[in-house]
C-alpha cells in the first residue's frame, strides 16, 4: 500500500528547509523533506547577528534568536549553537567613525568594545601581523554548520521526518495548483503544501510553471577552507563595512559601474570550520565563475589578514563554492506564492541564522494552522511575490 502522502513537502534540506521541517513536525504534520541539492549552509560562517535588524516587527523579532535557538536545542538536542565573539575590522588609513556610529544607532544594540592593537596581537596571535587599521569586538552567537547538520538529522530521524536525497526536477502542478515534485529518478512526492527552501535551485522550479518571483535573485559565494589553523577562541572576523549586501541591493543585478554593483565583490573574514578556518567571501554576481577568478582575492585577503601564511598553504587550500539565494530588498521571502495555490517559499535571510529561526514557526503554523496564524505572517510583509521597491 502506498504511504499517505505528506502534508508538507519541503524542499531542502539546508538552514530554512531543516527548520521548517523541524517545526512543522512538531505540530504533528507528516513532512517530507527532500535534499540532494548542494546547500550554501555548510560552508557558511554560522554568525547570529540578532542584533541588527530593524526598528519593526521583523528586527523584533530577529532580536530573538539567540533564545529561539536554545529553545530548538532544549526540544530537539544539540545543534551547534554557541556564545561566540565579531571582530569586526577596516583597512589601513580608513576613518571606521561613521560605521561605527551606524552601528550605536541600531535599535537593538549592539555595545562594541575598541581593541588596542597589543590587545588583538595578545588574544589572536594568529593575527599579530594582520594588516588592518584595527578592530572592534561586538557580542554575537554562532552556528557552527558542520554540527547544525549533524544533529538536524538526529532531530529529523526522531520526528520521523521522511528524507527523500534524490534532488526534485522539477513541480508538478495540476490545473494551476502545485502538488508536489517529482525527483531525478522518476519518484513522484504528492503533498497538500510544496515550500521551496532550495535557495539558488528554486528558480529552475518555479521556471516551468510560469512563476517569477521580482526580488529572488542569485550570486556564487566562495571560501577557502584552510587546514590546521584555528583562532583562539570561538569568534569571526568580519569586515566592518562589507560590499555583498550593499550589493545585493541593486535594483539591476546585472548594472555595472560603481564598486555596489560590480560582478564580484570581496568581504573578507575568518570562521572555525571544522578542524580549521573557513577565509571569505568573495561573492560573484554574474553565473558560476572560474575559480581563479575567485582565488586571486580570497589570496589577496589573507594577505591582510593572514601574512604569515606560505604560498602553499593556500595553493593546498581548497576552493568551496556554493550559489545562494538573497532578496533584492534585503528582506525574507516567506509565504505561501500568490500566483501558484499550494506552494510557498522560505529563503533568502539576510543574516540567516538569526532569522530563519525566529520565522520557521511563524510559517509552519501559516501553512498548518487557521486564518489568524496565516495573518500573524503576513503581518510581516514578507510575501515572496511582492513586487521590487520603487
Amino acid at each position: 500500500m502506498a504511504s499517505p502522502s505528506p502534508d508538507l513537502l519541503v524542499v531542502g534540506a539546508g538552514l530554512a528547509g531543516g527548520l521548517l521541517a523541524l517545526e512543522a513536525a512538531a505540530l504533528g504534520a507528516r513532512v517530507t523533506l527532500v535534499g540532494g541539492e548542494p546547500m550554501a549552509t555548510a560552508i557558511s560562517y554560522g554568525g547570529v547577528p540578532w542584533w541588527a535588524g530593524a526598528d519593526d516587527q521583523l528586527g523584533r523579532l530577529q532580536a530573538t534568536a539567540p533564545h529561539c535557538w536554545q529553545a530548538l536545542e532544549d526540544r530537539h538536542g544539540p545543534l551547534g549553537h554557541g556564545p561566540a565573539e565579531l571582530w569586526c575590522h577596516w583597512p589601513q588609513g580608513q576613518d571606521p567613525s561613521q560605521a561605527l556610529a551606524g552601528l550605536e544607532a541600531l535599535p537593538h544594540g549592539p555595545e562594541f568594545q575598541w581593541l588596542e592593537p597589543q590587545q588583538w596581537r595578545r588574544e589572536e596571535p594568529l593575527l599579530a601581523e594582520a594588516a588592518v587599521g584595527g578592530f572592534v569586538a561586538l557580542p554575537y552567537a554562532r552556528v557552527d554548520p558542520l554540527a547544525f547538520q549533524a544533529g538536524l538529522a538526529r532531530a529529523l530521524d526522531r520526528l520521523g521526518v521522511a528524507r527523500q536525497r534524490q534532488p526534485l526536477a522539477r513541480l508538478t502542478s495540476v490545473n494551476g495548483r502545485v502538488l508536489g515534485g517529482v525527483c531525478l529518478d522518476g519518484q513522484q512526492l504528492l503533498a497538500g503544501q510544496t515550500v521551496l527552501c532550495a535557495g539558488a535551485a528554486s528558480g529552475a522550479l518555479l521556471a516551468p510553471l510560469g512563476l517569477q518571483l521580482p526580488l529572488l535573485a542569485f550570486s556564487w559565494a566562495a571560501v577557502l577552507a584552510l587546514a590546521g589553523l584555528c583562532l583562539g577562541e570561538q569568534r569571526i572576523l568580519l569586515p566592518l563595512q562589507g560590499q555583498r549586501a550593499q550589493r545585493e541591493r541593486q535594483p539591476d543585478p546585472s548594472a555595472p559601474g560603481s564598486a555596489s554593483g560590480a560582478d564580484l565583490v570581496c568581504d573578507p573574514g575568518l570562521a572555525p570550520w571544522g578542524q580549521g578556518l573557513l577565509l571569505g567571501q568573495t561573492s560573484v554576481f554574474s553565473g558560476a565563475p572560474a575559480e581563479a577568478a575567485v582565488r586571486a582575492p580570497l589570496e589577496a585577503a589573507a594577505a591582510h589578514l593572514l601574512p604569515t601564511l606560505s604560498p602553499q598553504q593556500l595553493e593546498q587550500a581548497p576552493l568551496l563554492q556554493q550559489p545562494v539565494a538573497y532578496s533584492r530588498d534585503g528582506r525574507p521571502l516567506v509565504g505561501p506564492v500568490a500566483q501558484g495555490p499550494g506552494l510557498a517559499v522560505f529563503s533568502a535571510g539576510a543574516g540567516p541564522f538569526a532569522q530563519l529561526p525566529v520565522l520557521a514557526p511563524l510559517l509552519a503554523r501559516a501553512l498548518l494552522g487557521g486564518e489568524a496564524d496565516r495573518r500573524e505572517l503576513e503581518a510581516l510583509e514578507l510575501s515572496p511575490d511582492r513586487p521590487l521597491p520603487g
